[in-house]
Parts: structure tokens; sequence; C-alpha cells
């Protein structure tokens, strides 16, 4: 048997004329761990690192930008689909995302689906 991963795969549904300059979806890798995606408590352990602290550091590194580093992006463009693992740090761009209104708002599509 192989081993599961979730795949995350996100379709975006805005029309171009209505895309905000710049939005998609962006990677990140955390500066101080150098984790590019949420390590397994047997990755955090064969580094020599503690679980605990790992967690602590990456909660405390939520909402703060200047704690990691842009590693790669998915430009937003109207029926363009991405699909990644969702273990991948990532996050909307604009991080305020864009609109004020149902009918200008970000429109996308998201699953999720296991892989074996």
């Amino acid at each position: 048997t192989g081993v599961q991963t979730c795949a995350l795969p996100i379709l975006y549904l805005n029309p171009d004329d209505q895309i905000a300059p710049g939005s998609g979806t962006a990677f990140y890798q955390h500066k101080k761990l150098k984790y590019e995606k949420l390590p397994s408590i047997s990755e955090i352990k064969s580094a020599g690192k503690s679980p605990k602290r790992v967690w602590e550091i990456l909660e405390a590194s939520w909402g703060d930008m200047d704690a990691w580093k842009e590693t790669g992006r998915v430009e937003m463009k109207f029926n363009r689909a991405a699909v990644y693992p969702t273990d991948y740090f990532h996050a909307r761009l604009p991080h305020d995302s864009f609109g004020i209104s149902f009918e200008e708002s970000r429109l996308i599509f998201v699953s999720f689906f296991n892989v074996v």
C-alpha cells in the first residue's frame, strides 16, 4: 500500500477583469525552521528538534510575514487550477483578498482528496 497524501485543488473563478493585480496563491518556507511544509513528528525528531517547540514556533509565526520566505506563486487567472499537497505552507494573495461585495470578491472552488 502507498502512503496517503491529501491534495488541494483550487480553481480560480473570477473573470480576468475582476482580478486584482498580484492575486493568486503563494507558497512559503519558514525562515528559521527551513520547512516548506508541515513536518511530521518523525521528521522533526530525526532533525534533533522538539515537536512541541517546532509547533510553538510555527503557531507564533502564522501571522508574521517577516518569518516567511516566498518560494513560489500561482497567478490567479480565470479557470486556472492549481493542485498541491495541503501540508505545504500557502496563503491567498493578496493577503487581505479583494472586493467589497459578493459580486466582486475573490471567487474560488476548493476541494480535498486523498492521493494513494
